[in-house]
């Protein structure tokens, strides 16, 4: 595959409801799909369609805010479709 994964945005909600003991924040992130050899952003629907998202994951409230984006590619590992995905 020709092609560049990278995470472009990442949203956090924290929420704490009454009577719980702990906070999370629920984290969403999409994905923008590159071509490697040009370096183009790809936005034909095989890729909008399959890869960029929106992806959405849970962390612990005491995550911090410049962690997210790091958690956001380790969940995204988790996903079939990127699970032969490389860092680079």
């Amino acid at each position: 595959m020709d092609a560049y994964f990278r995470v472009n945005e990442v949203h956090s909600h924290y929420e704490k409801n009454y009577g719980e003991e702990s906070a999370v924040q629920h984290v969403k992130c999409s994905v923008e799909v590159l071509s490697w050899s040009s370096r183009e952003v790809l936005v034909d629907d095989f890729w909008l369609d399959n890869f960029c998202g929106p992806h959405s994951f849970t962390v612990s409230a005491d995550v911090s805010w410049g962690s997210l984006i790091d958690k956001a590619y380790e969940y995204l590992k988790t996903l079939e479709k990127f699970a032969d995905a490389e860092d680079c």
